[in-house]
C-alpha cells in the first residue's frame, strides 16, 4: 500500500508542479514586474489581466480533472489555491509600500482568493 502512495504522490507533484510553475510566473509578473507603482495607483476600477490569467487557468483545471476524476478535484484546486496564495504573499512582502489605491488592490485579490479556498474546502467548487 506504501507503494501505491508513493505512486499517487509523485503524479499528483508531476502534474501540479508545472501549474504552480505557471502561476508562480503569472503572480511574479503581475506584482514585481508590472508598471504598477504600489503607492501611487489610484483605486481598483477592474481585475487585473494576470488574474484573470489564474482564474481562467483554475476553471480549466478545474474541468480537465473532473472530467477525469471528481475525487481528485478538492484536493487539485486546494493545492493549487495554497501555492496560489503562498506566492501572492511572498510577492507582496517584496513590496516596500502601499497607498490606498495599492493596499485596496491587495485586499481584493486576498479576499478573492480566500473566498475560493473557503469555497473548496466546504464542497462548493466540486459540482
Amino acid at each position: 500500500m506504501e507503494v501505491v502512495h508513493g505512486v499517487d504522490r509523485t503524479l499528483f507533484e508531476d502534474y501540479i508542479k508545472p501549474k504552480v510553475a505557471d502561476f508562480t510566473a503569472l503572480i511574479r509578473k503581475g506584482v514585481l514586474e508590472s508598471s504598477v507603482d504600489w503607492f501611487e495607483t489610484p483605486r481598483p476600477t477592474e481585475v487585473r489581466q494576470y488574474i484573470h490569467e489564474i482564474l481562467i487557468s483554475l476553471v480549466a483545471i478545474h474541468a480537465q480533472v473532473s472530467a477525469t476524476s471528481r475525487a481528485l478535484l478538492e484536493r487539485t484546486l486546494a493545492a493549487l489555491i495554497v501555492e496560489i496564495v503562498n506566492e501572492a504573499l511572498l510577492c507582496f512582502r517584496q513590496i516596500s509600500r502601499f497607498g490606498m489605491g495599492g493596499m485596496l488592490r491587495v485586499r481584493h485579490i486576498s479576499s478573492s482568493q480566500i473566498d475560493v479556498s473557503l469555497m473548496i474546502r466546504q464542497g462548493d467548487l466540486g459540482d
